[in-house]
């Protein structure tokens, strides 16, 4: 599904569907989806069609790519909730975020360096979602220099149902043989907890001045 058809797949069970002025990209995610596709692509995700997106890759198809744009797997889902509250206004965005989280297994993180090519930056696994934001772990990053793209060391929580499709599947490749990535893991570990220590107790802290009925921004002693 494209606005522009660009894409030529090397399959002969294969269908381009592309937009025109007075049908738009959602119009033809939905009748994609009513040709019950074993995969499907869509080319830009931009406006309402996100949302329809959201609740049918996770169920409808059995695999989905999709591109956004973004800095990153949380921008790129965060833009991602954006867009497909515009097709439901009123829905409440925790429930957005849980209907994408189902929907999205891998982030793809791509981006144009200085000499005009196309690197993969990461590749992020979606967990989950958290009180802000969406709960993620990186495969594998791109360092720079010698190192290049390296392993984070992480293994995707999806690796061991390969087996059961008849996918080899051999862990060993997200092994992190360097002692830097494995420190780098570390740190942000320890980062998250913090973030999480303290966001737990600002809400803590907003209760206690609720209860004592006083202002929520007022700063006690203590």
């Amino acid at each position: 599904v494209e606005d522009v058809a660009e894409l030529s797949l090397d399959r002969e069970d294969w269908l381009a569907l592309e937009t025109r002025p007075t049908v738009g990209l959602g119009a033809l995610v939905a009748s994609a989806l009513r040709l019950r596709p074993d995969r499907l692509v869509v080319a830009d995700l931009r406006g309402a069609e996100a949302l329809d997106g959201g609740g049918a890759f996770g169920a409808a198809v059995d695999g989905a790519l999709v591109s956004l744009t973004g800095d990153g797997a949380q921008a790129a889902l965060a833009r991602w909730v954006a867009l497909a509250q515009l097709g439901a206004p009123g829905a409440a965005e925790p429930a957005v975020r849980e209907l994408i989280a189902g929907a999205c297994d891998l982030v793809v993180h791509v981006g144009r360096f200085a000499d005009g090519a196309l690197r993969v930056l990461a590749i992020d696994e979606v967990l989950g979602v958290r009180e802000v934001g969406f709960d993620t772990q990186t495969l594998f990053a791109y360092r720079g220099g010698d190192e290049g793209f390296a392993a984070t060391g992480a293994i995707p929580r999806f690796w061991p149902e390969l087996d059961g499709r008849g996918i080899p599947a051999d862990p060993s490749i997200f092994k992190a043989d360097d002692k830097e990535v494995v420190e780098d893991l570390i740190l942000a570990a320890i980062k998250d907890a913090q973030s999480k220590a303290e966001a737990r107790s600002k809400e803590e802290m907003g209760k206690l001045t609720a209860s004592m009925g006083l202002p929520a921004d007022m700063k006690l002693p203590f």
